[in-house]
């Protein structure tokens, strides 16, 4: 989804055309010797000046203002842990509040370090961040729907839409399960079940 800005290379190639003299023989009368032309020097092609291709500058790297917060709307249950559960939606918020203002950091500081993902996540992000794009990521439905000493699932619809830029981008909408493990005491993302996707207009 990346996409790269290769300069064009131009190529000039300048052809001469070949100057052919043609010696036309004099017409010789008996015993006489035959008129000969005058010698013509043929005229010399002008070159043109070699064609200097300016250095251009690097295009500066694209900036992005921070955009306004994630929307998210969690369904607490009464039957967990509220401050689990309270810990684990403030770590989804700040996670798309850091995915939103294109911060590398402050993402991965909400991915579980042992997570199998977490090197192409960060790989990916970084040139992702870097693109011409501005997207809005917002959760509408956020539900823990368990909890252990080790690991919490949470369902989740993960919405995510264009606002602006000249990369191409499909708006569309993610169902799945976000599986979390405790980093030091404290819940991260550790990974996920997409169930579906699905495109919007």
């Amino acid at each position: 989804m990346i996409r790269k800005f290769i300069p064009a290379l131009i190529a000039c190639t300048v052809l001469f055309g070949a100057n052919l003299a043609c010696v036309i023989p004099g017409i010789t009368a008996t015993k006489a010797a035959p008129t000969q032309l005058p010698s013509v020097t043929p005229p010399q092609p002008t070159l043109a000046p070699p064609i200097t291709i300016p250095t251009l500058a690097p295009l500066p790297a694209f900036t992005q203002a921070p955009v306004a917060t994630a929307t998210l709307v969690p369904t607490a249950l009464t039957n967990l842990d509220p401050a689990a559960q309270a810990e684990i939606f403030a770590l989804i918020q700040e996670n798309m509040d850091a995915a939103n203002d294109k911060d590398l950091e402050r993402y991965m500081a909400t991915i579980h370090p042992q997570s199998s993902f977490y090197a192409s996540t960060r790989t990916a992000l970084a040139q992702f961040f870097k693109m011409d794009l501005e997207i809005k990521y917002d959760v509408p439905s956020l539900e823990v729907t368990s909890i252990t000493d080790t690991e919490a699932r949470v369902n989740f619809v993960l919405k995510t839409v264009k606002i602006s830029g000249s990369q191409e981008f499909r708006n569309n909408q993610v169902t799945g399960v976000w599986i979390l493990r405790k980093d030091q005491g404290k819940w991260k993302i550790y990974g996920q079940e997409v169930t579906n996707i699905e495109y919007l207009k």
